[in-house]
């Protein structure tokens, strides 16, 4: 495997995590945006000069190696205009290339240029980055970029809290805490007592996100294993059951992070069938907020899952709860929160979803939940519109919210 030179690198599973921290809120019957962090939504509609760019970026790379070509195009654009509007141009590109809608390693990769501009204004970086899409893969390519930048750069929680404990936006300071998890286990080559301690020191209210980051590292071992200090672990029942055992030993938010990341194990080892990640989740850990956090993040793994998901499964994710209407609301608010937070091109899934509710009072509640969840992150009612454009005609206003 290819070894990075940077001291960080978060690849694609790493936005499974960063969404879980603003969708599982709704799970809980939490708002996750303050006034701040909606100010932040900046998911802007496509005018015709952003779609004529992405258009022409979109012919330039179809007859090549379209990564590689994207990211020699969106250097050119980052560096001949303002970011905002690099970062409006990918939107626009997503509704020419349905790939693109998996977006966070090119926003990664976007973020990293945008510090290279200028290396001493990362934290101007930071602010000027949208937080709210990409599963933060912006912010992450910036923090990444910084850090690299500094040769005897050494994470300890004095340097995690100073970076992240802005004050400025809740959900960003959750973003970049999560990703200072992964590097902590990073920077303490795999060695669980030797991380745990640099997360424990985080403040209060970033310290949870600091460990959920470092269990989807030691869970998953991507950053460690790009790095070539640990192979990544092959996904059978055996490790899952492994990683389940030690959890066990946890407590406290420690033990909830440990357990919270369990979801994405069961996914992978068991095919992302919500049945039996619910069953893993609910049989595992061993009490009633642990088996929730686990499935909460289940929901997410499974609604953000790449390819399509057949009307079947998507129908099962959230049935174990059918009878417990607070915990099926839930559950729904949560789906339709990982949609958001991962790009709202995928507004179509979370219609599809409310569609197959059969309960017409339900249902009627799925679409609305839809279009306020969706009005968090496009302000144009006409973006809107064309996102539910295929939503059956009696819940199109409730989908679009206008």
């Amino acid at each position: 495997m290819q070894k990075v030179s940077t001291k960080s690198i978060i690849i694609a599973d790493v936005v499974l995590g960063v969404i879980l921290i603003g969708a599982i809120g709704y799970f809980f019957g939490i708002n996750p945006f303050s006034a701040k962090d909606k100010k932040g939504a900046i998911y802007k509609p496509s005018d015709s000069m952003v779609m004529s760019e992405a258009r022409g970026v979109a012919a330039q790379c179809q007859s090549q190696d379209s990564e590689a070509c994207y990211k020699e195009k969106f250097v050119q654009l980052i560096k001949g205009s303002e970011f905002s509007y690099a970062q409006t141009v990918l939107y626009a590109l997503q509704d020419i290339d349905p790939q693109i809608k998996s977006c966070h390693v090119l926003a990664h990769f976007m973020g990293r240029e945008l510090v290279k501009l200028d290396p001493k204004k990362w934290k101007e970086a930071m602010a000027t980055v949208d937080v709210n899409t990409c599963g933060s893969g912006f912010l992450h390519g910036v923090l990444e970029a910084h850090l690299s930048d500094d040769t005897n750069f050494q994470l300890t929680p004095e340097v995690a809290n100073e970076v992240c404990d802005t004050n400025e936006d809740s959900y960003k300071a959750r973003m970049c805490s999560h990703f200072m998890g992964h590097l902590a286990l990073l920077g303490a080559e795999g060695n669980m007592k030797r991380a745990l301690p640099v997360c424990a020191r985080v403040v209060d209210r970033l310290r949870w996100d600091c460990f959920d980051g470092l269990f989807m590292e030691d869970h998953q071992k991507l950053a460690l294993a790009e790095h070539g200090i640990t192979p990544l672990p092959a996904m059978t029942e055996s490790y899952a059951t492994k990683l389940g055992d030690d959890c066990l030993f946890y407590e406290g938010s420690i033990a909830s992070a440990c357990w919270t990341e369990m979801a994405e194990i069961y996914a992978k080892v068991f095919n992302y069938e919500p049945n039996s990640v619910y069953r893993n989740c609910y049989n595992n850990a061993p009490t009633p907020s642990l088996r929730e956090s686990c499935y909460a993040k289940g929901v997410v793994v499974l609604g953000t899952y790449p390819l399509e998901l057949s009307a079947e499964t998507l129908a099962s994710i959230c049935k174990p709860y059918l009878g417990e209407e607070g915990m099926l609301k839930g559950c729904i608010s949560n789906f339709i929160s990982s949609l958001m937070y991962y790009s709202p091109k995928f507004t179509s899934r979370g219609v599809q979803l409310c569609s197959l509710i059969s309960e017409a009072s339900s249902r009627e509640w799925c679409f609305g939940e839809l279009g306020r969840q969706l009005k968090n992150f496009v302000a144009s009612p006409a973006e809107r519109e064309t996102l539910c454009e295929k939503t059956p005609k009696p819940y199109k206003q409730m989908c679009s919210n206008t």
